[in-house]
Protein backbone atom coordinates (compact mmCIF):
# COMPACT_ATOMS: atom_id res chain seq x y z
CA UNK A 1 0.00 0.00 0.00
CA UNK A 2 1.21 3.42 -1.10
CA UNK A 3 0.23 6.26 0.79
CA UNK A 4 0.73 10.42 -0.42
CA UNK A 5 0.25 12.86 1.48
CA UNK A 6 -0.58 16.29 -0.10
CA UNK A 7 -0.85 19.77 1.95
CA UNK A 8 -4.89 20.13 1.32
CA UNK A 9 -7.58 18.81 -0.67
CA UNK A 10 -7.11 20.51 -3.75
CA UNK A 11 -3.71 19.06 -4.49
CA UNK A 12 -5.02 15.99 -3.04
CA UNK A 13 -7.50 16.09 -6.08
CA UNK A 14 -5.16 17.44 -8.73
CA UNK A 15 -2.77 14.31 -7.49
CA UNK A 16 -5.35 12.22 -7.86
CA UNK A 17 -6.64 13.65 -11.61
CA UNK A 18 -3.15 13.40 -12.66
CA UNK A 19 -2.55 10.18 -11.77
CA UNK A 20 -5.54 8.33 -13.01
CA UNK A 21 -4.87 10.39 -16.55
CA UNK A 22 -1.41 8.63 -16.29
CA UNK A 23 -2.70 5.34 -16.33
CA UNK A 24 -5.12 5.93 -19.07
CA UNK A 25 -2.11 7.46 -21.03
CA UNK A 26 -0.19 4.33 -20.15
CA UNK A 27 -2.81 2.11 -21.45
CA UNK A 28 -3.13 3.26 -24.76
CA UNK A 29 -6.65 2.55 -24.52
CA UNK A 30 -8.49 1.04 -27.91
CA UNK A 31 -11.57 0.07 -28.96
CA UNK A 32 -10.78 -3.34 -28.41
CA UNK A 33 -8.96 -2.79 -26.05
CA UNK A 34 -10.38 -0.62 -23.39
CA UNK A 35 -9.86 1.56 -19.60
CA UNK A 36 -12.21 0.24 -17.58
CA UNK A 37 -12.50 2.50 -14.73
CA UNK A 38 -14.61 1.97 -11.65
CA UNK A 39 -15.66 4.84 -9.86
CA UNK A 40 -17.30 4.82 -5.82
CA UNK A 41 -19.17 8.20 -6.57
CA UNK A 42 -18.86 10.62 -3.64
CA UNK A 43 -18.85 14.45 -3.85
CA UNK A 44 -15.53 14.87 -2.01
CA UNK A 45 -14.25 13.40 -6.20
CA UNK A 46 -15.82 16.62 -7.63
CA UNK A 47 -12.82 18.07 -7.60
CA UNK A 48 -11.43 15.50 -9.18
CA UNK A 49 -13.58 15.07 -11.92
CA UNK A 50 -13.07 19.12 -12.89
CA UNK A 51 -9.42 18.43 -13.10
CA UNK A 52 -10.06 15.73 -15.26
CA UNK A 53 -12.29 17.35 -17.17
CA UNK A 54 -9.58 20.66 -17.69
CA UNK A 55 -7.16 17.76 -18.85
CA UNK A 56 -9.59 16.79 -21.49
CA UNK A 57 -10.29 20.38 -22.61
CA UNK A 58 -6.53 20.91 -23.32
CA UNK A 59 -6.33 17.93 -24.86
CA UNK A 60 -3.69 15.81 -22.40
CA UNK A 61 -6.32 12.73 -22.26
CA UNK A 62 -9.12 11.52 -24.28
CA UNK A 63 -12.13 9.18 -22.64
CA UNK A 64 -13.24 8.05 -26.13
CA UNK A 65 -12.33 4.27 -25.32
CA UNK A 66 -12.62 4.14 -21.62
CA UNK A 67 -15.73 2.41 -19.89
CA UNK A 68 -17.39 3.85 -16.55
CA UNK A 69 -18.69 1.51 -13.92
CA UNK A 70 -20.89 3.39 -11.16
CA UNK A 71 -20.25 1.41 -8.05
CA UNK A 72 -23.58 1.98 -6.47
CA UNK A 73 -27.11 3.36 -6.69
CA UNK A 74 -30.41 4.07 -4.26
CA UNK A 75 -33.27 1.21 -4.75
CA UNK A 76 -36.58 3.71 -6.14
CA UNK A 77 -34.46 6.34 -7.36
CA UNK A 78 -34.48 7.20 -10.82
CA UNK A 79 -31.39 8.22 -12.54
CA UNK A 80 -32.24 11.55 -13.21
CA UNK A 81 -32.52 12.10 -9.47
CA UNK A 82 -30.15 15.01 -8.74
CA UNK A 83 -29.02 12.37 -5.80
CA UNK A 84 -28.63 9.77 -8.22
CA UNK A 85 -24.62 9.06 -8.69
CA UNK A 86 -25.20 8.53 -11.99
CA UNK A 87 -26.44 12.23 -12.53
CA UNK A 88 -23.53 13.72 -10.31
CA UNK A 89 -20.70 12.14 -12.59
CA UNK A 90 -23.02 13.24 -15.77
CA UNK A 91 -23.07 17.05 -14.23
CA UNK A 92 -19.69 16.67 -12.95
CA UNK A 93 -17.61 14.92 -15.36
CA UNK A 94 -19.57 12.88 -18.26
CA UNK A 95 -20.67 16.27 -19.81
CA UNK A 96 -17.37 17.57 -20.08
CA UNK A 97 -15.65 14.90 -21.62
CA UNK A 98 -15.45 12.54 -24.80
CA UNK A 99 -16.49 8.82 -22.99
CA UNK A 100 -19.53 7.49 -24.78
CA UNK A 101 -23.09 7.12 -23.68
CA UNK A 102 -22.77 3.17 -24.25
CA UNK A 103 -19.71 2.93 -22.31
CA UNK A 104 -20.90 4.29 -18.98
CA UNK A 105 -22.75 1.56 -16.90
CA UNK A 106 -24.39 2.02 -13.68
CA UNK A 107 -26.97 0.16 -11.14
CA UNK A 108 -30.60 0.62 -11.88
CA UNK A 109 -32.67 0.62 -8.24
CA UNK A 110 -36.00 0.74 -9.98
CA UNK A 111 -35.16 -2.68 -11.57
CA UNK A 112 -38.07 -4.82 -11.34
CA UNK A 113 -35.46 -7.82 -10.36
CA UNK A 114 -32.55 -6.54 -8.28
CA UNK A 115 -31.26 -9.55 -7.58
CA UNK A 116 -30.73 -10.39 -11.09
CA UNK A 117 -29.51 -6.60 -11.61
CA UNK A 118 -27.01 -7.12 -9.44
CA UNK A 119 -25.71 -10.43 -10.89
CA UNK A 120 -26.10 -9.37 -14.49
CA UNK A 121 -23.54 -6.03 -13.28
CA UNK A 122 -21.11 -8.63 -12.46
CA UNK A 123 -21.37 -10.50 -16.00
CA UNK A 124 -20.67 -7.09 -17.04
CA UNK A 125 -17.51 -6.38 -15.61
CA UNK A 126 -16.27 -9.73 -16.25
CA UNK A 127 -17.31 -9.51 -20.07
CA UNK A 128 -15.24 -6.34 -20.74
CA UNK A 129 -12.08 -8.19 -18.82
CA UNK A 130 -12.58 -6.60 -15.38
CA UNK A 131 -11.98 -3.40 -13.82
CA UNK A 132 -8.57 -1.77 -14.33
CA UNK A 133 -8.36 0.72 -11.67
CA UNK A 134 -11.35 1.86 -9.32
CA UNK A 135 -11.17 5.61 -7.99
CA UNK A 136 -13.07 6.35 -5.03
CA UNK A 137 -13.37 7.90 -1.79
CA UNK A 138 -14.54 7.21 1.54
CA UNK A 139 -16.55 8.21 4.17
CA UNK A 140 -15.99 8.97 8.62
CA UNK A 141 -17.00 5.36 9.32
CA UNK A 142 -14.81 3.63 6.80
CA UNK A 143 -17.36 2.40 4.47
CA UNK A 144 -16.73 1.93 0.59
CA UNK A 145 -19.32 2.58 -1.95
CA UNK A 146 -22.25 1.02 0.14
CA UNK A 147 -20.47 -1.28 1.87
CA UNK A 148 -21.57 -0.16 5.71
CA UNK A 149 -19.30 -1.24 8.43
CA UNK A 150 -20.23 -5.33 9.65
CA UNK A 151 -20.33 -5.79 5.51
CA UNK A 152 -18.34 -9.06 4.38
CA UNK A 153 -15.26 -8.35 2.73
CA UNK A 154 -15.91 -11.35 0.28
CA UNK A 155 -19.34 -9.50 -0.78
CA UNK A 156 -20.44 -9.18 -4.42
CA UNK A 157 -22.68 -6.89 -6.37
CA UNK A 158 -25.71 -6.89 -4.05
CA UNK A 159 -28.69 -4.95 -2.25
CA UNK A 160 -27.62 -3.98 0.96
CA UNK A 161 -29.26 -1.91 3.80
CA UNK A 162 -27.95 1.84 4.62
CA UNK A 163 -26.31 2.69 8.13
CA UNK A 164 -28.68 5.05 9.93
CA UNK A 165 -25.51 7.43 10.27
CA UNK A 166 -25.64 7.04 6.10
CA UNK A 167 -29.32 8.09 5.88
CA UNK A 168 -28.55 10.92 8.07
CA UNK A 169 -26.06 11.68 5.79
CA UNK A 170 -27.71 11.89 2.69
CA UNK A 171 -30.61 13.61 4.29
CA UNK A 172 -29.38 16.98 2.27
CA UNK A 173 -29.54 15.67 -0.97
CA UNK A 174 -33.44 15.43 -0.07
CA UNK A 175 -34.13 18.99 1.33
CA UNK A 176 -33.16 17.43 4.76
CA UNK A 177 -35.86 15.11 5.02
CA UNK A 178 -34.98 11.99 6.40
CA UNK A 179 -37.90 10.26 5.79
CA UNK A 180 -36.88 10.63 1.61
CA UNK A 181 -33.86 9.10 1.89
CA UNK A 182 -33.81 5.57 0.17
CA UNK A 183 -33.16 3.17 2.94
CA UNK A 184 -31.66 0.31 0.50
CA UNK A 185 -29.13 0.81 -2.18
CA UNK A 186 -27.34 -1.37 -5.01
CA UNK A 187 -23.68 -1.74 -4.40
CA UNK A 188 -20.33 -3.58 -5.49
CA UNK A 189 -18.63 -5.59 -2.88
CA UNK A 190 -15.67 -5.84 -1.47
CA UNK A 191 -15.03 -8.65 -3.39
CA UNK A 192 -15.75 -6.90 -6.64
CA UNK A 193 -13.61 -4.03 -5.70
CA UNK A 194 -10.49 -5.94 -4.45
CA UNK A 195 -10.58 -7.80 -7.75
CA UNK A 196 -10.02 -4.50 -10.25
CA UNK A 197 -6.39 -4.59 -10.63
CA UNK A 198 -5.42 -0.69 -9.01
CA UNK A 199 -7.31 1.15 -6.43
CA UNK A 200 -6.79 4.47 -5.20
CA UNK A 201 -8.65 6.03 -2.47
CA UNK A 202 -9.19 10.04 -1.74
CA UNK A 203 -9.19 11.13 1.83
CA UNK A 204 -9.54 14.13 3.09
CA UNK A 205 -10.08 16.02 6.40
CA UNK A 206 -9.37 15.64 9.75
CA UNK A 207 -13.28 13.70 9.95
CA UNK A 208 -11.61 11.19 8.14
CA UNK A 209 -8.45 10.56 10.17
CA UNK A 210 -9.22 7.79 12.39
CA UNK A 211 -10.61 5.64 9.28
CA UNK A 212 -7.12 6.54 7.74
CA UNK A 213 -5.89 5.28 11.04
CA UNK A 214 -7.32 2.27 11.62
CA UNK A 215 -6.75 1.46 7.75
CA UNK A 216 -3.37 2.25 7.35
CA UNK A 217 -2.16 1.03 11.27
CA UNK A 218 -4.66 -1.33 12.03
CA UNK A 219 -5.33 -4.55 11.25
CA UNK A 220 -8.32 -6.15 8.83
CA UNK A 221 -11.73 -5.53 10.42
CA UNK A 222 -15.26 -5.55 8.79
CA UNK A 223 -15.95 -2.73 11.33
CA UNK A 224 -13.50 -0.34 9.03
CA UNK A 225 -14.46 -1.74 5.59
CA UNK A 226 -11.53 0.41 4.12
CA UNK A 227 -8.94 -1.99 5.97
CA UNK A 228 -9.96 -4.31 3.07
CA UNK A 229 -7.63 -2.59 0.83
CA UNK A 230 -4.91 -3.65 2.71
CA UNK A 231 -5.48 -7.26 0.57
CA UNK A 232 -4.71 -5.69 -2.26
CA UNK A 233 -1.17 -5.98 -4.25
CA UNK A 234 -1.61 -2.39 -6.00
CA UNK A 235 -3.86 0.29 -3.72
CA UNK A 236 -3.11 3.95 -3.23
CA UNK A 237 -4.48 6.01 -0.78
CA UNK A 238 -3.73 10.22 -1.32
CA UNK A 239 -5.03 12.43 1.75
CA UNK A 240 -4.36 15.59 3.07
CA UNK A 241 -2.35 16.63 6.05
CA UNK A 242 -5.84 17.10 8.49
CA UNK A 243 -6.29 13.25 7.82
CA UNK A 244 -3.31 12.07 9.34
CA UNK A 245 -3.75 13.63 12.28
CA UNK A 246 -4.62 10.35 13.97
CA UNK A 247 -1.84 8.65 12.43
CA UNK A 248 1.69 8.08 14.38
CA UNK A 249 4.41 10.34 13.59
CA UNK A 250 6.76 7.74 12.71
CA UNK A 251 4.05 6.32 10.39
CA UNK A 252 3.31 9.96 8.93
CA UNK A 253 7.47 10.31 8.52
CA UNK A 254 8.18 6.72 6.61
CA UNK A 255 5.48 7.52 4.11
CA UNK A 256 7.10 10.92 3.45
CA UNK A 257 9.98 9.34 2.88
CA UNK A 258 9.06 6.59 0.56
CA UNK A 259 7.83 9.04 -1.65
CA UNK A 260 11.44 10.79 -1.43
CA UNK A 261 12.57 7.81 -2.53
CA UNK A 262 9.93 7.05 -5.06
CA UNK A 263 10.90 10.09 -6.97
CA UNK A 264 14.61 9.38 -6.22
CA UNK A 265 13.76 5.81 -8.34
CA UNK A 266 11.81 8.24 -10.88
CA UNK A 267 14.57 10.22 -12.07
CA UNK A 268 16.94 7.15 -13.25
CA UNK A 269 13.83 4.01 -14.25
CA UNK A 270 10.80 3.63 -15.32
CA UNK A 271 8.33 1.11 -14.21
CA UNK A 272 5.87 -0.35 -17.04
CA UNK A 273 2.38 -1.95 -16.52
CA UNK A 274 3.43 -5.23 -17.15
CA UNK A 275 5.86 -5.02 -14.37
CA UNK A 276 9.14 -4.63 -16.73
CA UNK A 277 11.41 -1.92 -15.74
CA UNK A 278 13.79 0.14 -18.44
CA UNK A 279 16.30 3.37 -17.58
CA UNK A 280 15.68 7.06 -19.10
CA UNK A 281 18.20 7.96 -20.96
CA UNK A 282 16.93 11.72 -19.59
CA UNK A 283 17.85 12.16 -16.19
CA UNK A 284 14.10 13.71 -15.08
CA UNK A 285 11.79 14.07 -12.49
CA UNK A 286 8.80 12.26 -13.17
CA UNK A 287 6.50 14.12 -10.88
CA UNK A 288 2.79 14.43 -10.39
CA UNK A 289 2.56 16.84 -12.96
CA UNK A 290 4.43 15.22 -15.82
CA UNK A 291 3.12 11.84 -16.77
CA UNK A 292 5.33 8.97 -18.93
CA UNK A 293 4.22 8.39 -22.64
CA UNK A 294 3.92 10.78 -25.64
CA UNK A 295 1.59 13.38 -23.54
CA UNK A 296 2.83 15.27 -20.50
CA UNK A 297 0.53 16.92 -17.97
CA UNK A 298 2.00 20.70 -17.07
CA UNK A 299 0.54 22.98 -14.88
CA UNK A 300 1.25 25.98 -16.66
CA UNK A 301 -1.53 24.02 -18.76
CA UNK A 302 -4.46 24.40 -16.05
CA UNK A 303 -5.45 27.41 -16.05
CA UNK A 304 -5.85 29.59 -12.87
CA UNK A 305 -9.40 30.15 -13.76
CA UNK A 306 -10.07 26.86 -14.82
CA UNK A 307 -8.56 25.44 -11.49
CA UNK A 308 -10.88 27.70 -9.08
CA UNK A 309 -13.58 25.76 -10.62
CA UNK A 310 -12.62 23.44 -7.66
CA UNK A 311 -14.57 25.63 -5.21
CA UNK A 312 -17.95 27.13 -6.12
CA UNK A 313 -16.87 30.43 -4.70
CA UNK A 314 -15.20 32.58 -6.48
CA UNK A 315 -14.64 35.18 -4.14
CA UNK A 316 -10.53 36.44 -3.94
CA UNK A 317 -10.27 34.73 -1.02
CA UNK A 318 -10.82 31.60 -1.69
CA UNK A 319 -8.72 31.77 -5.05
CA UNK A 320 -6.15 29.26 -6.27
CA UNK A 321 -2.70 29.56 -6.96
CA UNK A 322 -1.89 26.49 -9.24
CA UNK A 323 1.59 27.23 -9.81
CA UNK A 324 4.66 24.51 -9.95
CA UNK A 325 5.92 25.83 -6.67
CA UNK A 326 2.35 25.76 -4.71
CA UNK A 327 0.29 22.47 -6.17
CA UNK A 328 3.34 19.90 -6.03
CA UNK A 329 7.00 20.60 -3.72
CA UNK A 330 8.74 17.98 -4.83
CA UNK A 331 11.71 18.89 -2.70
CA UNK A 332 9.45 18.36 0.06
CA UNK A 333 11.20 21.22 2.56
CA UNK A 334 9.20 20.20 5.64
CA UNK A 335 12.55 19.97 8.34
CA UNK A 336 10.80 17.53 10.25
CA UNK A 337 10.38 15.15 7.12
CA UNK A 338 13.77 15.95 5.92
CA UNK A 339 16.37 12.80 5.76
CA UNK A 340 19.53 13.57 7.72
CA UNK A 341 22.46 12.51 4.88
CA UNK A 342 25.19 10.09 5.96
CA UNK A 343 28.66 10.94 5.70
CA UNK A 344 29.76 7.64 6.72
CA UNK A 345 30.07 8.05 10.20
CA UNK A 346 27.68 7.94 13.18
CA UNK A 347 28.14 9.20 16.56
CA UNK A 348 25.62 8.42 18.89
CA UNK A 349 23.91 11.53 20.99
CA UNK A 350 24.98 10.92 24.73
CA UNK A 351 21.95 13.73 25.63
CA UNK A 352 18.72 14.45 25.75
CA UNK A 353 17.43 17.97 26.01
CA UNK A 354 13.92 18.31 28.47
CA UNK A 355 11.52 21.34 28.51
CA UNK A 356 13.35 24.21 30.18
CA UNK A 357 16.57 23.25 27.90
CA UNK A 358 18.43 21.50 30.61
CA UNK A 359 20.43 18.44 29.40
CA UNK A 360 20.13 14.65 30.93
CA UNK A 361 22.88 12.29 30.14
CA UNK A 362 21.61 8.49 28.50
CA UNK A 363 23.15 5.56 27.70
CA UNK A 364 24.81 5.03 24.23
CA UNK A 365 23.24 1.75 23.93
CA UNK A 366 19.66 0.89 25.26
CA UNK A 367 19.61 -2.34 23.96
CA UNK A 368 23.04 -2.97 26.06
CA UNK A 369 22.41 -1.00 28.77
CA UNK A 370 18.31 -1.42 29.19
CA UNK A 371 18.61 -0.22 33.51
CA UNK A 372 20.12 3.21 33.52
CA UNK A 373 20.01 3.30 37.35
CA UNK A 374 22.54 -0.42 37.01
CA UNK A 375 25.06 1.22 34.84
CA UNK A 376 27.63 4.13 35.02
CA UNK A 377 26.55 7.03 32.83
CA UNK A 378 28.13 7.76 29.83
CA UNK A 379 30.61 10.50 28.80
CA UNK A 380 29.04 13.24 27.13
CA UNK A 381 30.86 13.37 23.89
CA UNK A 382 32.40 16.40 22.48
CA UNK A 383 32.10 15.41 18.98
CA UNK A 384 28.02 15.58 18.97
CA UNK A 385 26.21 18.36 17.62
CA UNK A 386 23.48 18.16 20.50
CA UNK A 387 21.09 20.81 18.81
CA UNK A 388 21.28 18.31 14.95
CA UNK A 389 19.78 15.03 17.04
CA UNK A 390 18.60 13.20 14.09
CA UNK A 391 16.81 10.35 15.91
CA UNK A 392 13.46 9.86 17.08
CA UNK A 393 12.58 10.05 21.48
CA UNK A 394 10.82 6.62 20.90
CA UNK A 395 14.70 5.27 20.15
CA UNK A 396 15.29 5.74 24.15
CA UNK A 397 12.34 4.66 25.21
CA UNK A 398 13.53 3.28 28.86
CA UNK A 399 15.90 6.37 29.47
CA UNK A 400 13.47 8.76 28.73
CA UNK A 401 10.77 7.20 30.72
CA UNK A 402 13.14 6.72 33.22
CA UNK A 403 14.05 10.53 33.38
CA UNK A 404 10.14 11.46 33.34
CA UNK A 405 8.81 9.64 35.88
CA UNK A 406 11.75 10.42 38.41
CA UNK A 407 11.68 14.54 37.25
CA UNK A 408 8.08 15.32 35.51
CA UNK A 409 6.05 12.79 37.28
CA UNK A 410 6.97 12.20 40.91
CA UNK A 411 9.12 15.49 41.55
CA UNK A 412 7.12 18.08 40.09
CA UNK A 413 3.34 18.61 40.03
CA UNK A 414 2.09 21.51 37.79
CA UNK A 415 -0.92 22.82 36.10
CA UNK A 416 0.62 25.01 33.49
CA UNK A 417 4.29 24.81 32.24
CA UNK A 418 6.20 28.48 31.23
CA UNK A 419 9.04 28.52 28.96
CA UNK A 420 10.65 31.11 30.56
CA UNK A 421 10.09 29.45 34.47
CA UNK A 422 9.54 25.35 34.24
CA UNK A 423 9.35 25.70 37.96
CA UNK A 424 6.47 27.83 38.44
CA UNK A 425 3.91 25.15 39.51
CA UNK A 426 0.86 25.30 41.31
CA UNK A 427 1.03 23.29 44.60
CA UNK A 428 -1.36 20.41 45.15
CA UNK A 429 -3.00 19.16 47.41
CA UNK A 430 -0.32 16.20 48.18
CA UNK A 431 2.48 17.09 51.04
CA UNK A 432 5.30 17.75 49.46
CA UNK A 433 7.09 14.38 51.63
CA UNK A 434 4.24 11.87 48.96
CA UNK A 435 6.01 13.92 46.15
CA UNK A 436 9.92 13.41 46.61
CA UNK A 437 10.57 9.88 45.89
CA UNK A 438 13.35 8.99 48.56
CA UNK A 439 17.09 9.29 48.32
CA UNK A 440 16.00 12.96 46.61
CA UNK A 441 16.24 15.88 48.63
CA UNK A 442 14.61 18.61 46.31
CA UNK A 443 12.32 19.04 43.80
CA UNK A 444 14.56 21.44 41.81
CA UNK A 445 15.14 21.06 38.35
CA UNK A 446 18.86 21.46 38.27
CA UNK A 447 20.01 18.85 41.32
CA UNK A 448 17.81 15.59 40.46
CA UNK A 449 21.21 14.22 38.73
CA UNK A 450 23.24 15.15 42.00
CA UNK A 451 21.43 13.25 43.76
CA UNK A 452 20.83 10.12 41.23
CA UNK A 453 24.91 10.19 41.58
CA UNK A 454 25.14 9.97 45.12
CA UNK A 455 22.82 7.18 45.93
CA UNK A 456 24.46 5.61 42.91
CA UNK A 457 28.02 5.97 45.26
CA UNK A 458 26.41 4.54 48.28
CA UNK A 459 25.38 1.82 46.64
CA UNK A 460 28.72 1.14 45.30
CA UNK A 461 30.53 1.58 48.83
CA UNK A 462 27.69 -0.88 50.13
CA UNK A 463 28.70 -3.05 47.74
CA UNK A 464 32.37 -2.86 48.76
CA UNK A 465 31.80 -3.24 53.02
CA UNK A 466 30.02 -6.53 51.73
Amino acid sequence: MRLVIKDDEVQVAHHAAVYVSRRIIEFSPSLDRPFVLGILDDFSLVAVYRFLSTFYREGLVSFENVIVFISDEFVGLPLEHPASNYTVLKENLFKNIDIKQENIFSLNGKAENLTSECINYEKKISEVGGIELILGSVQPDGHVAFNEPGSSLSSNTRIKTLAYETVLENARFFGGDVEKVPKLALTMGINTVLESREIVIIMTGAQKSLALSKCVEGGINHMWIVSAIQLHPSALIICDEDATLELLVKTVRYFKNSEKMQDELAETYKVHLDGSLSSTNLKRRLNSHSPPGEYSIQVSQVHINTANQVLDDNSPEHQIDLKEENVHNIENNDDETDVESYDGSFNIPNTMVFIGGHRAPIESNSLAYPNLTSTSLSTVNPNVDLNAYPRLWWEHMDQFSYFYNAHFVNCHSSNSLDSNNINSSVESDIEMDERIPPGITSIDSDSYLDDIERLRENEYNALDDD
